[in-house]
């Protein structure tokens, strides 16, 4: 993908035409920038008949035309045609990158010759995401990183990715209905974790894991949008889109701010299980009944990790 968005953002505009050019030779799919520089993704349709309404919009970041007319140049020639036009109003690079990302997934996701229905709902699909750029955020940066780090190690990264819990309700991160864990990641030089004391009692009741991962900022790490970018060549168009959705609806309106980049390789050399019986924790029966959310640090550096290569021949979201 880097050479594509080199070449994206690398594109001169002009003041009155679309510049675009297509994307692998497709007769249906181009990028290019409009004549305010905006970065632009323009989608041809097989057909222009459709059964369902197809409403134009204007996002703080995503505009998106049905059926419009473009007066467009493509290799130097003069042109006009009728598109899906969907516009990105940023001058964010994380967000370009992002919106080049999305929209090469859709490409795999439609299909060369899409039908006019198809366009529409999967662009509606889109859009819907970009207004969850607006929304708040569900995750910091670290705790973010350290889910998708799990799923990227994972066994069975599909499975991985449905028992993925990232609803604020949710008791655990991941649960594919047998097997639960909490996921707990710090940049700390021990292994120190905030937890609450709900999340201990529900976790020993539920027999479920604690996996804690240690890492670190450094300019050659990883960020949130690189990771999410690994696992995706490792997946179906299906399942990009699934994952694209938990990982924006996650970061919210702070994605422009997670740009940090963390150390995968000690990432990968600190994960460790743990038995949440073996956490250590405040006795509730000490607590007054009429005191609640109690959260601690806890240090497990002398707590006793689990083995699990046992647990990995049933539960697929475990590393292979």
């Amino acid at each position: 993908m880097k050479s594509i968005n080199k070449t994206i953002l690398e594109l001169d505009f002009d003041p009155i035409y679309f510049v675009i050019f297509n994307v692998e030779n497709s007769e249906s799919f181009f990028f290019g920038k409009d004549p305010e520089n905006n970065l632009i993704f323009l989608i041809k349709p097989d057909n222009t008949s459709s059964t369902i309404s197809a409403n134009s919009s204007r996002g703080k970041f995503l505009d998106i035309s049905f059926n419009t007319t473009c007066e467009f140049k493509i290799k130097g020639k003069k042109n006009v045609g009728n598109f899906t036009l969907l516009t990105l109003k940023t001058d964010k690079l994380l967000l370009k990158n992002i919106f080049i990302s999305l929209c090469s997934d859709l490409i795999e996701l439609i299909g060369e010759k899409p039908s006019y229905d198809r366009v529409v709902n999967v662009v509606k699909g889109l859009r819907e995401l970009f207004i969850n750029f607006l929304r708040p955020a569900i995750k910091n940066e670290i705790g973010l990183w350290g889910e998708l780090f799990v799923i990227s190690q994972a066994k069975n990264i599909e499975n991985a990715i449905d028992s993925w819990h990232i609803n604020p309700s949710d008791t655990f991160d991941f649960n594919d209905g047998k097997h639960k864990m909490e996921v707990k990641t710090t940049v700390q030089n021990q292994r120190i974790h905030a937890i609450s004391l709900n999340q201990i009692l529900k976790s020993i009741e539920s027999e479920s894991l604690i996996c804690s991962i240690m890492t670190s900022k450094i300019d050659l790490g990883v960020s949130v949008f690189e990771l999410t970018e690994i696992i995706s060549v490792k997946i179906n168009s299906v399942y990009k889109q699934r994952l694209n959705e938990k990982v924006i609806k996650s970061a919210g309106d702070k994605w422009i701010d997670f740009t940090n980049k963390y150390d995968y390789s000690t990432a990968e050399n600190s994960m460790k299980y743990y038995k949440a019986t073996y956490i250590p924790k405040i006795d509730p029966a000490g607590i007054d009944p009429n005191i609640s959310n109690v959260k601690f640090s806890v240090n497990l550096e002398s707590t006793d990790d689990e083995d699990i290569e046992g647990m990995k021949v049933d539960c697929e979201y475990l590393p292979q």
